[in-house]
């Protein structure tokens, strides 16, 4: 594993990629980390576990109150990723803590916080299993960064270093969905013009760059497979209208993709992504930057950024006013202001192609693409795809299940019909069988894609790649079936009500699962609703320690689940209090005083 973290005043990282000396007001003082690792797609709701962290020099110092956290992580950065993700993906959970790590804050080891707080979680009842992403927010410690995250990997993690703003919590999280930094291309001689280096972080828009929370760029949102409405490939001359970005409402296109050629070095087709910023909803931000330091209305542009087919790493934002009024005086570019402005235009030295803002009016930007010479041509992108299984994506061994496939050619129409074929990464001794589709250019066809498990397969959820290739124009695309075989031996999942008296109002751990039926050998997620009148969690051995509260009078209940990852059952516990003693329930579920 490799952290690379960015110091408050260095601007080399170690994987040599070069950051603006001068442009300290936009890096110097927001420094983050990543931890690399594959990268994965994140969708639907995503349980989270935030863990309140403080150390032994400072037992008594609370980083955050839980409620503050609550709100921080389960209001603000989820609706963030809510709205930004058009409601694909979102957070909820359990805030837990304030724990005292027996390990120093003048030290920065971000492992051991994480191994110390799991454990501490796990002790106070918290199941780490029933958790996708986990949240460290901690007192100050010896790490020179606001935050570290791990990248592209479930369940992912997150530490944050006693900044507890929504911006850095949601940097962070980037990371883990799998993210890079979102930067800048700043040229001396002009876009794209001359000598160029990169500012890591000098994206002033994206919350991966930019110190406020604003939107995700067009490209992240590709490339985590959050664009409901497609971005509008361009290949000929003509005006075309996007409207603005934060427009979730809207069905038109509020992003534009013009080809620029291959990458020199990876082959890969590289684009202009345009979009047409306001300041709406978390690009609010926006508001504030205009008319200041020789600025006028910085939403009276759109903003054009460079990017590579398949490279995470690759977004530039580009720099559209080389010759402002700002870089004539600082002799610097100020990339808080870069977009294209009303009648201003671009020209690329490298393909010719001119890119000119004819009119915008806070609801769309009418923009105008001229090839100069190279229109016509065909411009062939991945294929959009969509697939959902046709009767479940449960099975015996040996049994066939069928999903169906839906493919859409993306390729402008210029190009000619497309010829799609399937393969699947099945398990040796499966078998699949995917009809090929040609498909027209912005159109869509569908398919029946048949899978058949081996006889002998073993009880598991499997996850199965489906690759869809046009070959002719070297294009792909990937997603993902499940088909789970079951165990024909499987005891069905059954949780069964519990009663338990107590003799009095002490705490009593309650061996629910005693009367419950399920295969031993199945790892098992156990969760319990709050009770009315008194708090309980469930510890590490799976019982369940109930705690009677100043409202408890004779009686309580409560209900918990138990679940193998394919099932789930719910049952209810009742507590009654009697004056003489008695644990053994109704239900056969034990309760024993702690």
């Amino acid at each position: 594993m490799k952290k690379v973290i960015l110091p408050q005043l260095g601007f080399v990282t170690s994987n040599l990629r070069l950051l603006a000396l001068g442009f300290v007001t936009l890096v110097s003082a927001y420094s983050f980390s990543s931890e690399v690792y594959a990268e994965q797609v994140a969708s639907g709701e995503q349980k989270t576990l935030v863990v309140l962290v403080n150390f032994q020099e400072n037992p008594q110092e609370t980083p955050i109150s839980k409620e503050d956290a609550h709100n921080v992580v389960f209001n603000t950065v989820s609706d963030f990723y809510s709205q930004m993700s058009q409601g694909q993906l979102w957070l909820s959970g359990d805030v837990a803590g304030t724990f005292t790590l027996p390990i120093s804050n003048q030290i920065c080891d971000d492992d051991a916080v994480a191994a110390e707080a799991n454990k501490m979680a796990e002790t106070a009842g918290y199941q780490l299993s029933n958790y996708d992403r986990f949240i460290y927010l901690t007192t100050k410690t010896g790490c020179a960064s606001e935050g570290s995250g791990s990248q592209g990997v479930t369940p992912s993690r997150a530490s944050i270093n006693a900044v507890f703003e929504p911006r850095v919590i949601a940097h962070e999280l980037g990371h883990n969905f799998g993210l890079h930094h979102a930067s800048a291309l700043d040229c001396k001689d002009g876009t794209l013009a001359g000598d160029c280096r990169v500012i890591e972080y000098g994206d002033s828009y994206d919350t991966m760059g930019n110190y406020d929370m604003g939107y995700f760029s067009a490209f992240q949102l590709e490339n985590l497979g959050w664009q409901t409405s497609p971005a509008q490939i361009i290949s000929s001359d003509g005006v075309y209208s996007i409207d603005a970005y934060e427009d979730f409402e809207s069905t038109s296109s509020k992003v534009l993709k013009i080809p620029r050629g291959t990458d020199p070095i990876t082959g890969q087709r590289q684009w202009f992504y345009v979009e047409y910023r306001q300041a709406l909803g978390y690009d609010s931000f926006l508001r504030d930057r205009s008319y200041i330091v020789y600025r006028q209305d910085v939403t009276e542009g759109v903003v054009v950024r460079l990017a590579t087919d398949g490279d995470l790493k690759s977004s530039r934002l580009l720099h559209m006013k080389p010759d402002s009024t700002f870089k004539q005086l600082f002799g610097s570019n100020d990339w808080e202001d870069p977009a294209l402005p009303i009648g201003g235009t671009f020209t690329d030295p490298k393909t010719g192609v001119s890119i000119t803002l004819e009119s915008a009016n806070g609801q769309n930007a009418q923009v105008s693409v001229i090839f100069g010479g190279e229109s016509g041509q065909c411009v062939a992108t991945s294929p959009l795809l969509s697939l959902t299984p046709l009767s479940g994506s449960d099975a015996n061994a040996g049994e066939t299940l069928a999903y169906n496939l839906k493919v859409t050619n993306q390729n402008n129409t210029e190009c000619a019909d497309a010829t799609y074929t399937t393969a699947l990464s099945v398990p040796d001794g499966w078998n699949y069988d995917a009809s090929a589709l040609t498909v027209p250019s912005g159109m869509s066809a569908e398919t029946t894609v048949m899978v058949t498990s081996n006889s002998d397969a073993q009880p598991n959820s499997y996850s199965i790649t489906v690759d869809v290739i046009d070959a002719e124009n070297e294009q792909s695309a990937k997603t993902e079936l499940s088909y789970t075989v079951l165990s024909e031996s499987m005891s069905p999942l059954e949780a069964v009500n519990d009663s338990v008296t107590i003799s009095d109002k002490s705490v009593v751990r309650i061996e629910q699962l005693n009367n419950d039926s399920f295969e031993q050998s199945t790892s098992l997620a156990i969760t319990v609703a709050k009770p009315n009148k008194g708090s309980a969690r469930v510890l590490s051995d799976g019982s369940i320690e109930y705690t009677p509260s100043k409202k408890f009078k004779n009686n309580d209940s409560f209900t918990y689940t138990i679940s193998d990852g394919q099932s789930s059952s719910t049952a209810t516990i009742s507590i009654t209090l009697q004056s003489t003693s008695g644990g053994n329930g109704g239900g056969n579920g034990k309760g024993k005083p702690n």
